[in-house]
């Protein structure tokens, strides 16, 4: 657990980094954390507890592998986040995923692979939001997609039309798709 780091403005974490262990990661009252970056299969088994308190944070990135224990994950009321990048393989065991009521959000990026176990994907109230992109075979096993009050929202990408293989995302899902300004699909 990181908490009450009144100064931290950066954290960074390199490639291959907390292997062996697995536990919970919580993130809370940094109140000038701008960025959140995490090399590859960094905190693998580990599991996303909280991420609270963070007023300043504007980006959070993982690169391929990370967090593969967290259960349920949720970004909610971060008044400065602008972008969520998370690669290839995000959260496998991870059942649901939302990001919501975030004013500055512009981009939300996951990777090929990501969210495996996730049965319900909800982004909602971000007013700002431009651009979702969703890899391929992500979130195969969602029940429900749900976007809703993103009236500035112009790109939408589910997979990649360059890929040779299937798009494989969201198998069973039902879309709900509600105040967006969508103008590309």
């Amino acid at each position: 657990e990181l908490s009450g780091l009144p100064s931290l403005k950066n954290l960074t974490v390199g490639k291959m980094a907390f292997l062996g262990k697995a536990g919970p990661f919580a993130l809370r009252d940094c109140p000038r954390l701008e960025e959140l970056s995490v090399g590859s299969h960094s905190f693998r088994k580990f599991r996303i507890e909280a991420l609270e308190n963070l007023d300043s944070l504007r980006l959070f990135h993982t690169d391929f592998s990370c967090f593969g224990g967290t259960e349920r994950l949720s970004f909610a009321g971060l008044p400065r986040l602008e972008r969520v990048e998370m690669e290839g393989d995000a959260c496998e065991k991870c059942k649901a995923f939302a990001v919501e009521d975030c004013p500055a959000l512009a981009e939300l990026a996951l990777g090929d692979q990501s969210f495996q176990s996730a049965a319900s994907l909800s982004v909602r109230n971000n007013p700002r939001l431009r651009a979702l992109r969703v890899g391929g075979k992500s979130f195969p096993l969602a029940r429900e997609v749900v976007l809703e009050k993103l009236p500035a929202l112009e790109t939408l990408t589910i997979g990649s039309r360059e890929s040779a293989h299937f798009c494989g995302s969201f198998f069973h899902a039902e879309l709900h798709l509600e105040g967006s300004g969508v103008r590309a699909l």
